[in-house]
């Protein structure tokens, strides 16, 4: 009686408990830092900190199991504190003898983005997403339009 061989699928890459640091471009900070923490091959947290101070934490879906493919689609959901962008000649030579206090507002906004992910062997990261950006008002700055979208490049550290 013959035994039946069972093809053994083995992972592309550990990417359960990897880590990709990432620089943003657009999204909830328009300019910013990106860390992603792949908790299991399909769930990932993520936060970011942007120049002027904005900042979102998140969590995002994959629809695909990532340790197989290197190409992966996700959705997402995030929260993010953002602050109006106003430009002054006090915000670039300081308060020049005014009291200090500021005229930026901020506010909280959920983005819901869309999007891809690309992991190369040696490590190289592209995420690639757009969605609804749910925020109460349009300061007419990227973060704060009905839908966004945003690019980030990096680096994924392996888990040993």
């Amino acid at each position: 009686m013959a035994t039946p061989i069972h093809a053994q699928q083995t992972d592309i890459d550990p990417i359960h408990k990897s880590t990709s640091l990432m620089l943003q471009f657009f999204g909830p900070e328009a300019l910013g830092i990106h860390v992603n923490h792949n908790t299991t091959k399909r769930i990932a947290m993520n936060f970011g900190l942007g120049v002027g101070l904005d900042a979102h934490i998140g969590l995002n879906g994959y629809l695909t199991d990532r340790s197989q493919k290197r190409f992966a689609w996700y959705g997402g959901l995030q929260v993010y504190l953002i602050r109006e962008v106003v430009f002054s000649v006090g915000d670039i030579f300081g308060s020049m003898g005014s009291s200090g206090s500021s005229n930026k507002e901020s506010q909280i906004g959920v983005y819901i983005p869309l999007g891809f992910e690309y992991i190369a062997t040696k490590g190289f990261t592209l995420q690639l997403d757009v969605g609804p950006n749910l925020i109460g008002e349009d300061w007419g700055q990227t973060n704060t339009a009905t839908i966004m979208g945003s690019f980030k490049i990096g680096y994924t550290f392996r888990a040993k």
